[in-house]
């Protein structure tokens, strides 16, 4: 049987958990920068269905034909307010959410928290 040695913990990082403990907290802020732009961007198109307003589609047409199908409302065809962008803007806010609590002390609280945001 062939022992390897362990050194005990002298409290410095190595050079690899030093590089992921700064790139966490960039990419948790870029997932929370981005979940904003998509809370902005699908909550925009959620009022647009609700109000049955005119979508702006730029150069492209056709975009009132796709508000008006079936496949706009998820569960397909129901009859609630429940179109695409409405789950994309809850999905969106989910993901500020918990980007946000990550970014809270950790703590057993934190924890339970993220927890059951992640189980909703």
């Amino acid at each position: 049987m062939i022992r390897q040695s362990v050194r005990p913990y002298d409290g410095r990082m190595s050079g690899e958990k030093y590089a992921m403990s700064a790139i966490i907290p960039l990419a948790n802020r870029l997932i929370f920068v981005l979940s904003v732009i998509g809370i902005f961007v699908a909550g925009y198109l959620w009022y647009l269905h609700a109000t049955h307003a005119d979508i702006p589609c730029g150069l492209s047409n056709g975009c009132e034909m796709v508000a008006a199908s079936k496949y706009a409302r998820f569960p397909e065809g129901s009859t609630g307010p429940w179109y695409v962008a409405a789950w994309g803007t809850i999905g969106y806010l989910g993901f500020a959410t918990l980007s946000f609590v990550r970014t809270l002390q950790t703590s057993p609280e934190r924890d339970r928290v993220l927890l059951g945001l992640l189980v909703l």
